[in-house]
């Protein structure tokens, strides 16, 4: 029992004002574990001791049994119970309100029990406590996670600068120490105004859901309690090398169901409820980070190799011509056109991969054919390709205008394309596969002469018009639109009309 202004001890005395600060006081104010204080009589010294609520006598007056004088429990000398240490005496208080302790006392105590303990530290806090004091002890919980994780770093660079200095060759002593302090000093600011906004936030979020889903006991700043008192755990991001990577994780999570246990209790809302309503909120931005990293990544990664790309002079308009002219390089070697595709890579005058445009998401071993794909087919030996790619012109229909394989639709079907009369027919055009890619524009065609045309944006319509005039002067049958064209359904001549 200590005086509430000074903390003086107050056993063992009769007078009711402290000795130290002559503040009245009466024992009623204070609260004790049951049978812990001796409660002794003023005229004669009888013990009693406290079993009612508090630890106090009950009745608290009443007459003594020894000296028979009518005593009340305010006139009695208290003493701790024989073999009973002081601080045994005090019930369990949070320890975040102790006026007995050190302040790293008080704030370690309470992010330990917080994390440990958060439905008893719930009870141990008033609903009517203000949440300006639960907000202060995050700011220095946040405040020692911050300057423990940037510790290190700015230690590194004080060194780099006292090494530097002693070298002659840098700033020296002074400098590096005021510029590693400035910077701890800024970037503890930082995290700390940031974690206290962002968690406010969450608080807001979670109070908001638990009044529409079914309303609470208490008002915001109890959800306040449960939140910022259980961010203890978050101390774990601040072991060194690990922390960072996966101390938010473990301290997260850990955080979020110390909340949820203290809401329950505190707002005396269900454990269902209570989970959604409290770790819902993080568990969505979390979710939505995490996807938004996975687009960045893929966005990074599609931009790289677009660049790669364009650095390497590799675009629609170079693969296709590229393919027309092993087309025409067929031609002269075998004295006739390929009847399929694969025939360009079977007899060698084409790669596989370059089926694949490197502008699409395409992959060779997403183009399947018969039993096998085209990333298989490329490390046949070549009789066995060869084979293959008999029966793949086989199985194109009768009166075939065009077909498809991986990102390009061949349309040299019909005309010798090594006829220099055909030369500003299509023979290929580039038009990514619809079973791999959303977007379907083509970009370029390929010329039976070997050369290429690059397609603008929305003109594919205009320029497969004018090429079909040009076939039809020609006596050769229409090009559909390329898009319409897929590996497993092959464009055909129509029937002339009866």
């Amino acid at each position: 029992m200590r005086c509430k202004t000074c903390d003086y001890t107050l056993w063992n005395l009769r007078s009711r004002q402290c000795p130290e600060c002559g503040s009245a006081f009466k024992p009623s104010e204070f609260a004790f574990v049951t049978n812990s204080v001796r409660f002794c009589c003023p005229h004669c010294g009888q013990d009693y001791y406290g079993t009612g609520q508090d630890g106090h006598l009950e009745p608290r007056s009443f007459d003594c049994v020894r000296c028979g004088a009518h005593i009340d429990m305010d006139e009695m000398v208290l003493l701790p119970t024989e073999g009973v240490e002081e601080r045994r005496t005090v019930p369990d208080e949070m320890p975040w309100f102790s006026r007995h302790t050190g302040f790293f006392s008080r704030w370690w105590k309470t992010a330990l029990r917080g994390a440990a303990q958060p439905a008893r530290i719930i009870d141990l806090i008033p609903p009517e406590s203000p949440a300006a004091t639960a907000t202060w002890f995050m700011v220095v919980t946040q405040a020692a996670i911050a300057i423990l994780s940037v510790l290190t770093i700015v230690a590194f660079f004080v060194v780099m600068g006292v090494f530097a200095g002693m070298g002659g060759g840098g700033p020296g002593v002074g400098p590096a120490l005021m510029g590693g302090a400035l910077g701890l000093l800024i970037g503890v600011i930082g995290s700390v105004i940031g974690a206290i906004v962002l968690t406010w936030l969450w608080i807001a979020v979670s109070h908001g859901l638990l009044l529409v889903t079914g309303g609470t006991t208490h008002g915001i700043g109890r959800t306040a309690h449960a939140i910022l008192y259980t961010c203890g755990p978050m101390l774990v991001s601040a072991v060194p090398c690990v922390g960072m990577y996966f101390g938010w994780m473990i301290g997260g999570v850990w955080w979020c169901v110390a909340a949820t246990i203290m809401v329950v209790r505190g707002q005396s809302v269900g454990p269902v409820r209570a989970t959604l309503c409290v770790i819902g909120p993080p568990a969505a931005v979390t979710a939505l980070a995490i996807a938004a990293y996975i687009v960045l990544i893929f966005g990074a990664v599609s931009t790289a190799r677009t660049a790669a790309i364009a650095a390497g002079g590799v675009t629609p308009a170079t693969e296709v011509r590229t393919i027309a002219s092993a087309i025409s390089a067929f031609g002269a070697a075998q004295g006739r056109p390929p009847a399929h595709a694969l025939e360009l890579v079977a007899e060698s005058h084409l790669s596989a991969a370059m089926l694949v445009s490197g502008m699409t998401a395409t992959t060779t071993s997403a183009i399947a054919f018969e039993t096998t794909d085209l990333q298989t087919f490329s490390l046949m030996p070549q009789a066995q390709a060869r084979a293959v790619a008999a029966r793949a012109a086989q199985s194109l229909p009768e009166g075939v205008v065009a077909h498809r394989i991986g990102d390009f639709v061949f349309t040299h079907h019909g005309f010798d394309p090594t006829d220099p009369n055909n030369a500003a027919l299509w023979v290929v055009i580039h038009s990514p596969d619809p079973a791999s890619n959303t977007v379907l524009t083509p970009n370029a065609v390929g010329l039976a002469n070997g050369s290429a045309l690059w397609v603008p944006p929305r003109q594919i319509g205009t320029l497969l018009q004018q090429q079909n005039v040009l076939r039809a002067s020609l006596g050769l049958p229409p090009l559909p639109d390329p898009r319409t064209v897929r590996a497993d359904s092959p464009a055909v001549q129509s029937a002339p009309e009866g």
